[in-house]
Order: structure tokens, then C-alpha cells, then sequence
């Protein structure tokens, strides 16, 4: 019977991860850094030995089988543990702040008045002047040479009449049109803390969570659990 320290010197030589390349987003800190994990894993578990070995089996094929096992039973269980990883790794953002557990987001668009444009209609104006009649008759009248008596005869007299100007103006009719048009819109956001409990009794909460929780310590102890004999010192 070997233990899992043996095996996971054999994939330590054949630098292959121990517990499988399961692809499984939760799964892949592990494949990426199996080395570490496996180190881990066998000081948890060296002395243990897999439960399904036969007679006539070499010690790589041991290992084979032990790896394949794992690799099904992740398949089976991967919705469970892939629950487990999401609460595992629930960011540490400030969508999850502790302190800040409320968070709304609202999105309006509509339309309003904006850019506008404004048609002045055709138009005609007509100016019309109309110039009244008018007479004129002229009347000289002189005198002679060193005399003060008028020759009529060689007399003038001159007179304008009256007359009346019209002047008139017409202004076309027109006919204007103005449009406008637009759109705006804004994002709202609402966040904080709710109040329901006191970020102290959250942060208290939050440190006991992580306390006690460690993703991969579960699925070790399950492998373990279900695949593994307690071996011998």
C-alpha cells in the first residue's frame, strides 16, 4: 500500500499535479500552482494511504488510478464546489464593501427642448407714391429807367397751387415655423450602508467567516475523506 507521500513524489518526478487538472473555473488556482498545493496536501496527508489498491498494481498505476478518481469525483461535485468557490472569492470591492451594502443604480434617457431651427415664410412689400398735380402761372411786373410807375406789360406775377403727395406701403404676409428637438438623460446612483447592523457587528461577522472558511481545506478533506485509509507510521 502507498502512501500519498509516495505518490506525490512520482508526480512530483513526472511534474503532473497529484489531484488532477479538473478544468473547473474554481479548480484552476490549484492547476496553476499545483507544486504548492500538493506540498500542502501530502503534509496534511502523507501517511495515508488510497483506498483502491490491487495486488500486481505498480506504484505508477496506483497513482494513475488515485488521480483519475479525483478528477471524477470533482466532475461530480463541481456545481457544490463551485458554489463554495464564488462565496470563497467574492471580491473585496466597493460593490461588496462591508460597510457600504447598498447599492442602486437607475438609468433615465427621455427627450427634451434642445438644438432648435426657425423658417422665416416668403413675404412681398409694395411701396406705392403718388405725386398730386400742381399749377403754376407767373406775372412780371417792372419799372422803368428812374421811374417808380410799373409797366405792366413787361410785368410778371407768378403763383403755385397746391398739390397732394400719396405715399402708401403694403407689407406682405408671412409665415414663420420654429421646431426644436433633443435628448438628454442621467444615471443615478444610491449606495451606502443600510443600517441595518452596525458595521462593527459586520466586520466582526466577516472575520469569523474567514476564520472558519478555507476553500481548499474542504475539498482536501473530502478527498481524504473518501478516497484515503489512515496508514501506518
Amino acid at each position: 500500500m502507498i502512501t500519498v507521500k509516495k505518490m506525490h513524489q512520482i508526480t512530483s518526478q513526472n511534474e503532473t499535479p497529484l489531484l488532477s487538472s479538473y478544468a473547473g473555473t474554481w479548480w484552476a488556482e490549484y492547476v496553476n500552482n499545483y507544486a504548492v498545493f500538493d506540498t500542502i496536501f501530502t503534509k496534511m496527508f502523507k501517511t495515508f494511504e488510497y483506498f483502491d489498491q490491487e495486488s500486481g498494481q505498480t506504484e505508477e498505476e496506483i497513482t494513475g488510478d488515485f488521480i483519475d478518481t479525483v478528477y471524477a469525483w470533482l466532475m461530480m461535485n463541481d456545481k457544490r464546489y463551485s458554489e463554495l468557490y464564488r462565496i470563497h472569492v467574492i471580491p473585496d470591492d466597493e460593490a461588496y464593501a462591508l460597510t457600504n451594502n447598498y447599492d442602486l443604480h437607475e438609468t433615465y434617457s427621455g427627450t427634451s427642448t434642445g438644438a432648435s431651427a426657425t423658417t422665416t415664410g416668403q413675404r412681398t412689400d409694395v411701396t406705392y407714391d403718388n405725386i398730386g398735380s400742381q399749377n403754376s402761372s407767373n406775372l412780371n411786373k417792372v419799372t422803368g429807367w428812374d421811374s417808380g410807375s410799373e409797366n405792366e406789360r413787361d410785368a410778371s406775377n407768378s403763383s403755385v397751387g397746391d398739390r397732394e403727395d400719396t405715399h402708401q406701403f403694403t407689407k406682405g404676409q408671412e409665415t414663420d415655423t420654429a421646431r426644436s428637438q433633443g435628448t438628454d438623460g442621467h444615471t443615478l446612483r444610491r449606495w451606502g450602508n443600510i443600517g441595518v447592523q452596525s458595521v462593527q457587528d459586520m466586520l466582526g461577522k466577516q472575520n469569523n467567516f474567514w476564520q472558519l472558511f478555507n476553500f481548499y481545506k474542504i475539498v482536501f478533506d473530502d478527498i481524504c475523506k473518501n478516497f484515503l485509509l489512515i496508514g501506518r507510521m
